[in-house]
């Protein structure tokens, strides 16, 4: 399979569960509690269930300050099983907030959780005096719902700032890393181990068409 077909894939399986959940379930999916997600990430393990990846915006929270990511299954799309929070900032000693739009990979028995996270401070009214940096890090786990642990302690580079990451599997075993970084949507291979960039960033052909967010 090369990485068109299985983003193909990937986005026909995602219709899937709206079609499902329109016809079967409220919409949007009730995860059964009142917890605020976004930024989904889906994937059927091996077990057969369907898994959601998320990100959870907190009551009252300021611009998008987010602490941890949670996690849901279903075996028919419609009854979900929350799994809480599956990792969360607190596990990490390089950053400790924008715990935003994550995703998760299997590899050789292992559940590689992908996710951007931040520091610092965006100023919305004087840009000039934002500090804030968002990286992307690695957690990794034996179970698709953790616990996770951060595999290399640090983010995987610190140039660019990126985020929105998607972590992609191929076929051959060939791990690729896409996401937004520096203001333009990049690919980069990864190592076999997926901690760590092989190579060059590439900028990807959006066809002419470069929207704003992920």
């Amino acid at each position: 399979m090369n990485k068109k077909t299985g983003l193909s894939i990937l986005a026909m399986l995602l219709f899937s569960i709206l079609s499902i959940s329109n016809s079967h379930a409220q919409n949007p999916l009730n995860f059964g509690s009142k917890i605020l997600t976004a930024d989904p990430s889906a994937h059927v393990w091996k077990d057969g269930k369907m898994y959601v990846y998320t990100s959870h915006d907190e009551e009252c929270q300021t611009d998008f300050f987010m602490k941890d990511w949670h996690a849901f299954s279903s075996t028919d799309l419609v009854n979900w099983t929350d799994h809480g929070a599956i990792f969360s900032v607190k596990d990490l000693s390089w950053a400790d907030n924008f715990a935003w739009a994550p995703d998760c990979a299997y590899k050789n028995g292992k559940y590689y959780f992908c996710f951007p996270v931040g520091k610092g401070f965006k100023d919305r009214v004087n840009p000039k005096n934002s500090t804030k940096w968002m990286g992307i890090g690695i957690a990794v786990s034996d179970s698709p719902t953790g616990p996770f642990k951060d595999a290399i302690g640090k983010p995987l580079w610190t140039t660019p700032y990126a985020n929105d990451p998607c972590l992609f599997i191929d076929d051959d075993g060939k791990g690729y890393i896409y996401f937004n970084g520096g203001g333009d949507y990049l690919v980069a291979e990864m190592n076999d181990d997926l901690l760590s960039v092989k190579g060059d960033m590439y900028k990807m052909d959006m066809g002419g068409y470069k929207p704003k967010r992920e």
